[in-house]
């Protein structure tokens, strides 16, 4: 299965990467890795991530991280429609 990112996914994660590598460098790095292999999980497991809309957008954690990755499931794709963090899913609209 391939993945593709959504242009807020991508936006997302460069908001994520900036803060995180602007308060400390290597530990932002590593949680950009762990980003980027918890958005490549759902290409091996499509269906391991929770359903979280009746839209059939899904939604898996970050390990270790307080973000979620919701993405979709289209034909032969995975597509990451967001990166969240936790203290955001009140104020989630849609996914």
């Amino acid at each position: 299965m391939k993945w593709l990112f959504t242009a807020k996914a991508l936006r997302n994660l460069e908001s994520i990467e900036a803060y995180t590598t602007h308060q400390n460098p290597e530990p932002g790095h590593a949680t950009m890795k762990r980003m980027v292999e918890a958005c490549e999980r759902p290409q091996a497991f499509p269906l391991l991530g929770s359903p979280s809309s009746p839209r059939g957008a899904r939604h898996i954690p970050v390990t270790g991280l307080p973000f979620l990755i919701v993405y979709r499931l289209s034909d032969e794709r995975v597509m990451i429609l967001a990166v969240l963090h936790c203290a955001q899913l009140g104020r989630r609209t849609n996914a």
